[in-house]
């Protein structure tokens, strides 16, 4: 499966302000996105061979699935963990160059703030149908009452078909990162580096935008995941988080300023520190 080109990030005008003025709230232009770094010549490719394994998380529109390196050529690199998200539909499928657009975008913070981006992979029409991971289990009534159905079994509705199978496949290969958070107290130290690292994505001109515990975790565990890296926007250059925030489907850049930003983070902080002791 050959690696593709992500495509434009999510991005996110809040208003217009006068040329030149750059203000507490909005700047004047769409701030630039970092682009892909193209490969040097003298870069060696390295090709894997995966197997899937069991998902690890999934929804109608993506599913997270672990993957063993079967292969990898040349076999003098260490491969960490991987795992790989993966379309559920067509439609979903075109949200993924976005995201692979955004890991491009906040390059400085993979392995500091996010995980490590290692390629977005797409084929049209793949050769095996693709299909997507069912999301719902069967409702089982406890009631006669409530059931829809008759109690003989007569006029029983044909079950949905769901989605059909997918005319694309559409692949992000990430780093593993470390399990979801215990519920329970967080610790001072995780309170504060949550809250630098949205400061951090601020930096860039990053909106999340997505504030669920679902996309807190901590940091891979090293081994045999890669060491996490030091912020570069902290001036001591020995500040490494223990935790990642993940999903960047919907993280957009924005024209508000960082101080903006995180004049919102202090607000939605709270309530995503109250989710993760509750969840």
């Amino acid at each position: 499966m050959a690696r593709g080109s992500p495509g434009e990030p999510r991005q996110k005008h809040h208003g217009d302000v006068p040329d030149g003025y750059i203000g507490y709230y909005l700047v004047p232009d769409m701030p630039k996105a970092n682009q892909p770094v193209p490969p040097r010549p003298d870069q060696p490719l390295l090709q894997l061979r995966l197997q899937v394994g069991e998902p690890i998380s999934f929804n109608e529109r993506h599913a997270v699935y672990d993957v063993k390196v079967i292969r990898a050529e040349p076999d003098t690199f260490y491969v960490p963990p991987l795992v790989i998200k993966v379309a559920q539909t067509d439609e979903a499928g075109q949200l993924l160059p976005k995201e692979a657009a955004m890991y491009e975008h906040i390059r400085t913070l993979q392995g500091v703030v996010a995980p490590r981006f290692y390629g977005y992979f797409h084929v049209a029409n793949p050769r095996s149908e693709w299909t997507h991971v069912p999301t719902s289990k069967p409702v089982i009534y406890d009631d006669y009452e409530d059931c829809p159905f008759p109690a003989d079994g007569s006029d029983v509705m044909p079950a949905p078909e769901g989605p059909p199978p997918c005319t694309r496949m559409d692949v992000l290969l990430l780093e593993k990162v470390g399990k979801h958070l215990p519920p329970g107290q967080m610790s001072d130290k995780l309170i504060v580096d949550l809250r630098r690292m949205y400061h951090d994505l601020s930096s860039l001109h990053v909106d999340h935008f997505d504030y669920r515990p679902a996309n807190v975790t901590y940091a891979p565990e090293s081994p045999p995941g890669l060491p996490g890296l030091p912020s570069p926007f902290r001036s001591s250059g020995k500040c490494v988080y223990g935790l990642r925030i993940i999903d960047f489907e919907g993280a957009q850049i924005t024209t508000r300023t960082p101080l903006y930003q995180r004049k919102l983070i202090k607000q939605r902080l709270p309530g995503l520190i109250w989710g993760l002791m509750a969840s």
